[in-house]
């Protein structure tokens, strides 16, 4: 029988998984519509979208932050978290474009 500390494990490493699946996923259809607007801003808004993903998956979902954290603990984390996943998002697709050489 797992505890309660290996469950919270679990459900922060799929949180993250599912944050950098999100950020990968999303970084082609928030360029395809954004695009049709103005190419400049498909990184903020990307960025946006998946930083607002990481402070709603740590603020609502229960057992991915520990328990008794300050929500302000709790939005800082999951905006850290997001961000490091549109970051990921970008190096995956640089890499898929440039390969391990660079541009």
């Amino acid at each position: 029988m797992p505890s309660g500390r290996a469950s919270s494990r679990g459900r922060k490493f799929l949180a993250v998984v599912v944050l950098v699946l999100l950020g990968v996923l999303s970084l082609p259809l928030v360029a395809l519509v954004v695009d049709t607007i103005d190419e400049n801003l498909i990184a903020p808004v990307h960025v946006g979208l998946v930083l607002a993903a990481g402070i709603a998956t740590w603020t609502l979902v229960p057992g991915v932050a520990a328990p008794g954290m300050p929500t302000s603990r709790r939005i800082a984390l999951g905006a850290v978290v997001g961000f490091l996943s549109a970051l990921t998002a970008y190096l995956v697709f640089f890499l898929l474009l440039n390969g391990l050489s660079g541009a």
